[in-house]
């Protein structure tokens, strides 16, 4: 079970490098950077 689990985590940590590597994710990777300072900031519990 082990070595399946590793196995199924070594695929998915490739495909998320693709992703952070590929300049067409660059507008997403932008976009979490903001939204992560926005939560750090403490005004992601205000009402609207």
């Amino acid at each position: 079970m082990q070595q399946a689990l590793a196995t199924r985590e070594q695929a998915l940590e490739a495909i998320a490098a693709a992703f952070m590597n590929d300049p067409a994710n660059a507008e997403a990777i932008a976009d979490e950077k903001l939204w992560d300072s926005t939560i750090a900031d403490g005004l992601d519990g205000i009402p609207e």
